[in-house]
């Protein structure tokens, strides 16, 4: 896990997030795992997932959306095509 991952992953566990979802089931799963075990890599699933609640939780989390807002997976929830 990189430092810039590790600090996503602690603060989406100290975010504010509707109880009994994925987000905060994922969440405290991965902030325990960044706090435990620090040298563990991520799966690709697992690193979009990070990604794709930083983008949720952006305004709870600035400095984890600075430090990624360029990658594409950190943008907009995807859509299915209809």
């Amino acid at each position: 896990m990189t430092e810039h991952e590790r600090v996503a992953a602690k603060g989406l566990g100290n975010a504010s997030i509707l109880p009994g979802g994925f987000d905060k089931r994922f969440a405290r799963q991965i902030s325990t795992i960044a706090e435990n075990s620090p040298e563990k890599e991520l799966s690709e699933k697992q690193k979009e997932w990070l990604l794709r609640l930083v983008y949720k939780y952006r305004r709870q989390l600035p400095l984890s959306y600075a430090n990624f807002k360029n990658d594409p997976r950190c943008s907009q929830l995807k859509t299915k095509p209809s």
